[in-house]
């Protein structure tokens, strides 16, 4: 319902709730971003500083900085084309050039297996342009 300003601007106040909820599904909170985003590009002045952006943006430090250093291997045995045995194990997240994730995952690194916080990461990371643009630009 992007195309109903009214219900999308009265909605703000619910979709930073869901974004900012440590109990939010991943979809809820994609979906929430995504609204968000919208209402900052049509309504950027709606927004409140201290009800919204502030806790927002602390939200976005927490997913930027806190995504997991950690990935699933998942290796299967087949036999005739039916998988007979599977094993998962953990390992690093890796740069680019193969060497272990240090400090903090980023959109630059390579995981077999993205977990929902490491896919929020990249959508936040991916989102923080338009954010950052609609709302202080000069």
């Amino acid at each position: 319902q992007l195309h109903n300003s009214d219900l999308l601007v009265k909605n703000i106040p619910h979709l930073v709730a869901w974004f900012c909820s440590d109990s939010s599904s991943m979809s809820l909170k994609t979906v929430a971003i995504s609204n968000l985003l919208a209402a900052v590009r049509r309504f950027p002045n709606v927004l409140d500083k201290d009800q919204h952006i502030r806790p927002m943006e602390a939200r976005f430090a927490k997913i930027l900085t806190g995504a997991s250093l950690e990935t699933r291997k998942t290796t299967s045995t087949t036999l005739f084309g039916v998988r007979i045995v599977s094993t998962s194990s953990a390992c690093n997240v890796t740069e680019v050039d193969g060497t272990p994730t240090r400090d903090f995952f980023t959109c630059m690194n390579n995981s077999h297996d993205y977990s929902a916080d490491q896919i929020l990461n990249v959508h936040i990371f991916s989102s923080l342009y338009s954010w950052l643009f609609h709302l202080y630009q000069a």
